[in-house]
């Protein structure tokens, strides 16, 4: 089959990737220190026979967010990299065609997100032996898992074929997982409860998250059928996104610049702030952002406003508040980080660390930028988090959510700097700075609030850190005794002996 070249050359490259093998053993560990934290909360609250489905369904729902996460940012820049590169284009002068070069890409990329979704299945199943789950829910919910680890792979892999740009493709890819994941379940409810005719509701079929409504025994002897119908045509159409990317690529491949990268977003340059603010200029140069958090925050008073009408379940409504409110803050993680990987991609990086600018100058703008975009549509959606949470008659849930969406919040910009700065790619600067700051202490937050101390923490590590000039960071000064002369040259002088290089003129006391 030709698609294998393609295939080995992927998983070559992954084989020699350090963090091929760190994915499948950092989920597994972290899920198993979640599993441990719970079991000890459950023991502690003697939880009773309830516990092993409390414990089961919160390592699902991690599944499905990982699941989520992992297929977009692996496939997200997996085509449209080889367009940059100028490398497309040398793997059609073969005998390839857009499928074979798809079907390998897919093989290469999604085995290294689904070997770190199986070390999760065995941590799983310790839920399992507690009681309270069934045999054919257990496999269930590992097939709704595997399946939207599939969808997200294809979606990304769909949104690369025709594009350059690594932020267009990320933010394009997040969009139509967003519209399949949360848009067409949140839309299905609202119509319900206006009472619409429910006769179209088979378009909620294609949401992979459409399964999770029959995995369980209740509503799987309920309707048996529900869950094969849900699973077989969210499955379809993730191949039919497959072969839209293989479309694309066999009509598209010899334009080196994607269908939609053009130079026009230097036009939204504001010239204003170019001698007063030149950062604050350079921070809010794209606009599509600022769409995106208000959107939110119209999606979120929607949901507010639908949640209160009769006859509604304001449950399903307060997951959706969180879930957007959780896209509200991985803009600001990917704002910061992409904003640090184009500036070092074009070199605007060293032209302000060259003029007088100073480093905490920086800082301070990336600060201030995220508030002013951002502080308004997070505070939006955390009311409405409260008007859903008066609904139900708690306020419990909003007010923890609420604490911990604000301190996420206020670390993400310290944090997400300085992985921009220490990392080379960017997909993994966002990963580990969404996956620490957000997930992980969001994950925590309704365990004992243990989450809470997580984004604080990281903060106050992300500050020690940036009080090393951003030059040396860039070279690969990870530490304050690390030296420019000492562990970057020690190893390229004879005897150890350290020289100093010579003095640069743009040298400054951050």
């Amino acid at each position: 089959m030709t698609f294998l070249p393609v295939a080995q050359r992927e998983l070559l490259a992954a084989s020699r990737r350090k963090s091929t093998f760190r994915m499948r053993t950092a989920t597994a560990l972290f899920a198993a220190g979640l599993t441990f934290l719970m079991l000890l909360f459950v023991s502690v609250t003697g939880a009773g026979a309830q516990s092993g489905r409390f414990v089961f369904y919160t390592l699902v729902f991690g599944g499905h967010v990982y699941a989520v996460l992992a297929g977009v940012l692996l496939t997200a820049d997996g085509i449209s990299e080889e367009r940059r590169d100028g490398t497309l284009g040398l793997l059609f002068l073969t005998d390839l065609t857009g499928i074979d070069v798809v079907a390998g890409k897919f093989v290469g990329l999604a085995l290294s997100a689904f070997y770190g979704l199986a070390a999760v299945f065995p941590v799983l199943a310790i839920s399992w032996f507690m009681g309270g789950i069934s045999n054919g829910e257990f496999w269930r919910n590992c097939a709704g898992l595997l399946n939207e680890l599939f969808f997200a792979t294809t979606v990304g892999l769909a949104v690369s074929a025709g594009e350059s740009r690594q932020a267009r493709a990320l933010g394009k890819t997040l969009i139509v997982v967003a519209a399949f994941v949360v848009g067409l379940p949140a839309l299905d409810q609202v119509l319900r409860a206006t009472g619409v005719d429910p006769a179209w509701s088979f378009a909620t079929w294609m949401s992979p998250s459409q399964v999770l409504v029959t995995v369980r025994d209740t509503e799987y002897y309920r309707n048996p059928g529900g869950f094969v119908r849900a699973l077989g045509v969210s499955h379809l159409t993730a191949w039919g996104f497959l072969a839209y990317a293989a479309f694309v690529l066999n009509r598209g491949w010899r334009s080196e610049t994607g269908a939609g990268d053009h130079p026009s977003h230097r036009r939204f340059l504001d010239r204003r702030w170019l001698v007063t603010d030149p950062l604050r200029a350079l921070l809010a140069c794209d606009r599509w952002p600022v769409r995106v958090a208000w959107g939110v925050g119209i999606l979120a008073l929607l949901g507010m406003g639908v949640a209160h009408l009769p006859g509604t379940s304001p449950v399903g409504f307060g997951q959706l508040l969180q879930a957007l409110a959780v896209v509200l803050k991985g803009l600001m993680a990917w704002e910061v980080t992409s904003f640090i990987a184009e500036a070092r991609r074009t070199g605007a990086l060293e032209l302000l660390l060259a003029t007088p600018i100073r480093d905490a100058e920086i800082g301070s703008a990336v600060h201030a930028h995220l508030a002013r975009r951002y502080l308004l549509p997070l505070l939006w959606v955390v009311a409405c988090q409260f008007g859903t949470g008066a609904a139900l008659g708690s306020l419990i849930l909003p007010v923890i959510d609420s604490i911990g969406t604000l301190l996420q919040a206020l670390a993400l910009g310290s944090v997400g700097l300085w992985f921009a700065l220490s990392e080379s790619r960017p997909m993994v600067a966002f990963a580990k700075t969404f996956g620490v700051t957000v997930l992980l202490s969001t994950g925590l937050d309704f365990v004992c609030c243990t989450g809470f101390a997580v984004p604080p923490l990281m903060a106050a590590w992300a500050q020690s850190k940036l009080r090393l000039p951003y030059r040396d960071i860039l070279s690969g000064v990870r530490s304050h005794w690390q030296q420019r002369d000492g562990w970057l040259h020690a190893t390229a002088h004879s005897g150890g002996a350290r020289r100093s290089p010579p003095p640069l003129p743009f040298n400054r006391v951050p």
